[in-house]
């Protein structure tokens, strides 16, 4: 009889990262057509048959202008909803990162998990209650918020990992992390449209408590703590300035050979890459609608075919290029965003479905970038040092986060009646920016590979005459 070892799963974090990612993009799409069906006939009063036809195959030239009419409205409420969400984890982020130093990771992701769980509860009765308007979904999205979000949760997960594995499979395993949450998001809004199809509203949010229930279960009686994180002797609370004062020495420390500027030259770019990534998030949907009469379901293929490609692209990339060609992370780096931003450019011209996705081919090669960047940054710094320069860039991508959404969601509403993808331009713009401030530190780095040159060859030089001074010669 062949006995199976199962014991790699009491330090697996694989498990619940890919439950909570499959149940929150199983509801981000849904999330964003509830909110204008009930701002539609909840909040504005408009007739709720109409309302239920936008963005659905059903929709006419009647239900085009009301949905710019709706539209705006929505948009404020997913705004409100970004912003404070977004404002809370960013002061929660300062302090949990040093404080899960000490007194172990479990603690963290439990509270995460069951944010998500309650936002999921109380998202679920708003939908029960018909006549309950979509400003509700802020009582479950405002005290989620103080038990931590997405980021908070992938930062402690990653941190778990570091602690469970050795230099040598420590990349692996990274890698590993990193491509569970795209399977996650692939089959999530995949399937969002064909949930919804099934069982409505109730069924996505039901399935998506009943996920984050089950990463709450593994988490508590499986996972199992790792001793060496812990540290008895030094436990502080959580909201200690203490935990500040060593993040931020750790971030902006001197380092050799510039180290300090290309590190925090570095953190920028990937809180660019944040800000561009919101869009997403906020209007990409409502754009496409607009633009070409796209329906929840077509939406959701079109997502779930550029994030299956983005993860044959993050494979073929790391495990090709990265891992057997040897190419560093700053040249990867450079192709993710290179590709976003053509994919944005391709997205502001876009008048037919093919263009669409023509850009999500190029844009599913920047899901490269973050892997890359989190291995760039791990050789800048020690290990001593991994857990608190990365807790205040998440910290720094949250308040970025919580800026962008209601700037992208500004600028589409001041643009929808003139061209809807004028954002994606914005975005172009960000995406060269960050190529500059790349080819910055390439160069820095080239500079600093030249000097270790010179004075290498200066030594030899001087090798070389003491050598001469000392030799005796003999006639």
């Amino acid at each position: 009889m062949v006995e199976v070892n199962l014991k790699w799963l009491r330090r697996s974090t694989e498990v619940p990262i890919f439950l909570t990612f499959y149940g929150f993009f199983l509801c981000a799409p849904v999330d964003i057509n509830f909110i204008i069906f009930r701002t539609c006939y909840a909040w504005l009063g408009y007739n709720k048959i109409d309302c239920e036809k936008l963005g659905s195959k059903d929709a006419h030239n009647a239900t085009d202008g009301l949905e710019k009419l709706v539209q705006p409205y929505a948009n404020l409420i997913i705004m409100t909803q970004a912003t404070i969400t977004n404002m809370i984890p960013a002061i929660t982020y300062l302090f949990v990162g040093a404080w899960s130093d000490r007194n172990g990771r479990k603690p963290v992701m439990l509270f995460a998990i069951t944010g998500f769980v309650y936002h999921g509860i109380v998202s679920l009765i708003v939908v029960l209650i018909q006549s309950c308007s979509p400003w509700y979904l802020l009582i479950g999205g405002v005290p989620a918020a103080f038990l931590g979000r997405i980021p908070q949760l992938m930062m402690t997960m990653i941190c778990y990992t570091i602690d469970n594995s050795d230099e040598e499979n420590r990349g692996l395993r990274i890698g590993i992390i990193e491509a569970i949450p795209v399977v996650a998001i692939f089959l999530g809004t995949f399937s969002s449209s064909f949930v919804f199809a099934a069982g409505g509203y109730i069924l996505v949010y039901s399935l998506d408590i009943i996920c984050n229930l089950c990463a709450f279960l593994y988490v508590l009686l499986v996972l199992t703590e790792v001793s060496s994180s812990i540290r008895e002797q030094d436990k502080i609370t959580v909201y200690s300035f203490e935990n500040i004062s060593q993040m931020l020495q750790a971030t902006f420390k001197s380092r050799i050979n510039r180290g300090r500027m290309i590190l925090l030259i570095t953190l920028v770019t990937s809180t660019l890459c944040v800000l561009v990534g919101r869009a997403d998030g906020t209007v990409t949907f409502q754009f496409l609608r607009e633009k070409l009469k796209w329906d929840l379901q077509h939406y959701t293929l079109y997502s779930s075919i550029s994030t299956f490609v983005g993860l044959a692209a993050m494979c073929a990339c790391i495990g090709l290029l990265h891992k057997v060609l040897k190419v560093a992370e700053l040249p990867l780096m450079t192709l993710g965003i290179s590709c976003y931003f053509f994919s944005s450019v391709i997205l502001g011209f876009a008048v037919q479905n093919w263009h669409i996705y023509l850009a999500g081919g190029f844009k599913s090669i920047y899901v490269i970038f973050n892997p890359m960047f989190r291995s760039f940054v791990s050789k800048l710094i020690s290990s001593e040092e991994t857990g608190k320069v990365f807790s205040l860039a998440v910290t720094v991508d949250a308040v970025v986060a919580m800026l962008a959404g209601p700037l992208y969601v500004l600028i589409y509403n001041h643009t929808l009646n003139l061209n809807s993808g004028i954002f994606n331009f914005v975005t172009a713009g960000i995406c060269g920016i960050n190529l500059v401030l790349i080819t910055i530190v390439i160069a820095i780095r080239k500079e600093n590979e030249n000097e270790s040159e010179d004075r290498t060859a200066l030594l030899h030089e001087d090798d070389d005459l003491n050598g001469n001074e000392n030799t005796v010669e003999v006639y």
